[in-house]
């Protein structure tokens, strides 16, 4: 009897090998062969001369991490095919690396939106670490991922990322954070490396919003009571009264121009400038109010030249200020903005008006102050709850 023909042997569409460098350091790379098609893809993985017990384990993680990318591969070529390899190494990208292109980016951001960028960025990479998946791909990331990232921040506290207390992160932080990373893998779906943006699929309940009460204003009454407080620094006080009456951020008052303001035909003066944070420009009327508390005009071209150039400095006269004003909230200056955009709605302005005003790209963003000022009329209206009864 003959011996039995052996099966033959199936070759691996994607093999791990090794490549010795003149340092000493051994490449590890991947042998991608398919109906003709040989590929070579480096993987940016070294082996290190084995001399201590820590080197055979960083050895052994190494080589962990370069078979799960081959096992991505051999997924990717299933349902790719090796003609589309370009899709397939951009899909399988690491998300560290593609978020590193992405704060790279060359585009117009505000100072604030380019840190908040940045922060969630450095948020992401303690959740990847902590996870156990710090090579995760893009195409790899899910609902389950999105939810396991946005229930990390949820119970983070903030010394985790820099060492200042431990705290947890804010409602408004979480929020911002999450949006920056989404944001991140939209530019990844526009850019044809993903399908779909997986934080898109989860539902509203299980997404984290910005809390409403957070838009701290001061009523008109307030208003009055401040412009009746002394205040350390003269400029601070008619910049922040000046914006409860046009609505500005403290970034576009700073910037402030005398050649920003115009007069149209019917000699009505207006603010016509370019915002600092969305890079969109608003054109603002300037209400008699505006107008008396903007210093008098001088050879100085910024309109508030004398306001403190120092973060910290604002903030401390701001505090200081309120404080001194007996008024029991948490005031900012960019509770002005609140301010100007409550006041708009209270007195009768419509909201799409109210709108462009504040340069909002979206309505549903100033909807947000017309639920506010409801929720003024309805507890004004409760003020004369149980005032008469018995009276009947």
């Amino acid at each position: 009897m003959g011996r039995q023909a052996k099966a033959p042997k199936l070759k691996e569409p994607v093999r791990l090998r090794r490549r010795e460098r003149k340092d000493g350091l051994v490449s590890l790379y991947l042998d991608i062969y398919k109906k003709g098609v040989r590929k070579n893809e480096y993987l940016g993985l070294y082996l290190i001369p084995e001399r201590t017990t820590a080197d055979k384990r960083k050895n052994a993680e190494t080589l962990a991490i370069a078979e799960r990318v081959r096992s991505q591969r051999i997924i990717a070529l299933q349902n790719h095919g090796a003609d589309n390899w370009a899709v397939i190494k951009r899909a399988a990208m690491p998300l560290e690396e593609w978020l590193n292109q992405y704060d790279r980016e060359d585009i117009s951001l505000s100072k604030s939106a380019f840190c908040n960028r940045v922060k969630a960025h450095r948020w992401m990479s303690l959740f990847l670490a902590k996870a156990g998946c710090p090579n995760i791909a893009l195409e790899d990331i899910d609902k389950d991922f999105c939810r396991s990232f946005i229930s990390f921040l949820r119970s983070a506290k903030s010394g985790a990322s820099h060492k200042r207390n431990d705290k947890p992160l804010h409602q408004s932080t979480v929020h911002g954070y999450i949006a920056a990373i989404s944001a991140a893998l939209n530019k990844a779906v526009r850019d044809g490396i993903i399908e779909g943006n997986p934080f898109n699929l989860l539902e509203t309940r299980e997404k984290v919003g910005k809390k409403d009460c957070e838009r701290q204003f001061l009523t008109i009454d307030e208003i009055r009571i401040l412009m009746d407080t002394p205040i350390d620094h003269a400029s601070m006080k008619q910049a922040f009264i000046f914006a409860c009456f046009t609505g500005l951020r403290i970034s576009d008052i700073l910037k402030l121009r005398w050649s920003d303001i115009n007069e149209s035909n019917d000699h009505v003066e207006y603010i016509r400038i370019q915002m600092e944070k969305t890079k969109e420009y608003v054109t603002v009327p300037l209400s008699k109010e505006a107008k008396r508390w903007m210093p008098r005009r001088g050879t100085s071209e910024p309109v508030f030249p004398d306001l403190p150039k120092s973060r910290n400095t604002r903030d401390k006269s701001m505090h200081n200020w309120i404080a001194a004003s007996g008024i029991q909230k948490n005031i900012t200056f960019h509770s002005s903005r609140h301010t100007f955009a409550t006041l708009m709605l209270s007195l009768g302005g419509d909201l799409y008006t109210t709108s462009k005003l504040l340069g909002h790209k979206n309505i549903t963003t100033t909807e947000i102050y017309a639920k506010i000022v409801d929720q003024k009329k309805v507890d004004t209206v409760r003020l004369v709850d149980d005032m008469f009864a018995g009276k009947e």
